[in-house]
């Protein structure tokens, strides 16, 4: 009958460790009993003793011990007087490193770094960068507008070219009233002058004019060649541009003046150089219908509104000759523009552009 006791398994490896030292050495013991006859009693009692306690542990073994097998526990050797080595763990064990490799040559079979390290940035997602802080900005004070607004009128002063020749008088009523305000000072006596003047012009004799005349007339002459002489010393184009700065200084100046529609200070400079304008096909149909003598003597605020009404009431056909007067029109303009200042209108630039 075996009787089973709960032992830790360790300790069941180093008992059936030891049971099986003892099964053999008693096994040995218990033969050469056997063998000799003429043992003593007492080595007798011991062999049976030892080989009956030798059955006791190997059934037991037998019973508790598990089906795999280990290796029996050996005697320990004797101290030779060396330093036991350390035991390495598998996670403590490294890799050896390999033979070396000249610089600029690749290991056989290695891996190129760069291409790793795209395949990672591929596999990886960018994280989107922050959109940037859009500053706020303040709003322009009294002072800096102001000074953009000089800096402005004086940039299109420069570009209107004001320096023009001054005028002499090309009437004889403007030489004659001249002449009556020389030695004139004080703020109320050029009305009172200016009535006088206009009274004597009235009752002035027919010779008295006519000299005049020809003082306004010599003026007049005067006035064209130191005028065209001044136009030789611009391009057309600085013309051109100088019109344009006039017409905006004249819109400034009716807004610092809202009484005051015409000035005279910035007129449109005349030049024959200038490229003319396109007609409209309106503008063609309008010459036509005031040559016909059907509006004589009407005024203008009556004849318009009535050539609006027969140009809407037109069909396609009836307009297509003054359409086709006006891109013959347009054709000359491009061309005399494009010679004269140089480079292509911008309508014909903004034309070209792709939508």
């Amino acid at each position: 009958m075996t009787i089973l006791v709960p032992v830790h398994r360790a300790l069941s490896t180093k008992l059936a460790g030891r049971s099986f030292n003892a099964v053999s050495r008693l096994g040995y013991n218990s033969w050469l009993a056997r063998v000799n006859h003429n043992s003593d009693n007492y080595e007798s009692k011991s062999t049976s003793s030892q080989a009956s306690l030798a059955r006791f542990y190997s059934i037991s073994t037998r019973t508790y011990a598990t089906s795999v097998a280990r290796k029996p526990v050996g005697r320990p050797k004797a101290h030779t007087g060396r330093t036991p080595a350390k035991r390495t763990t598998k996670a403590a064990t490294t890799k050896k490193p390999g033979p070396k490799t000249p610089a600029g040559k690749a290991r056989v079979g290695a891996k190129p770094k760069g291409k790793a390290t795209k395949a990672k940035a591929t596999t990886a997602k960018a994280k989107p960068k922050p959109k940037p802080k859009t500053p706020v900005k303040k709003a322009p004070t009294q002072r800096e507008l102001a000074t953009k607004r000089i800096a402005k009128e004086k940039a299109l002063k420069e570009a209107a070219l004001l320096d023009s020749p001054k005028l002499l008088p090309q009437s004889a009523w403007q030489v004659f009233f001249g002449e009556s305000l020389k030695g004139s000072h004080g703020p109320g006596e050029p009305h009172q002058l200016a009535k006088e003047a206009g009274q004597k012009y009235k009752n002035m004799t027919p010779e008295d004019k006519e000299h005049y005349n020809h003082i306004a007339h010599v003026n007049k002459e005067k006035n064209e060649k130191a005028y065209q002489q001044w136009l030789t010393q611009h391009t057309p184009e600085q013309i051109y541009d100088a019109n344009i700065a006039r017409r905006q200084l004249k819109k400034i100046y009716n807004e610092k003046h809202p009484g005051t529609k015409h000035t005279r200070k910035y007129q449109p400079i005349q030049d024959d150089r200038l490229v003319k304008n396109v007609m409209t096909a309106f503008f063609y149909f309008s010459i036509d219908r005031h040559q016909s003598g059907d509006f004589h003597r009407m005024p203008v605020a009556e004849t318009g509104p009535l050539i609006a009404r027969e140009w809407k009431a037109l069909s396609a056909q009836e307009r297509k000759k003054y359409e086709d007067k006006q891109e013959a029109d347009r054709q000359r303009y491009i061309e005399e523009y494009t010679t004269v200042y140089g480079k292509a209108p911008e309508s014909q630039k903004r034309a070209a552009k792709p939508a």
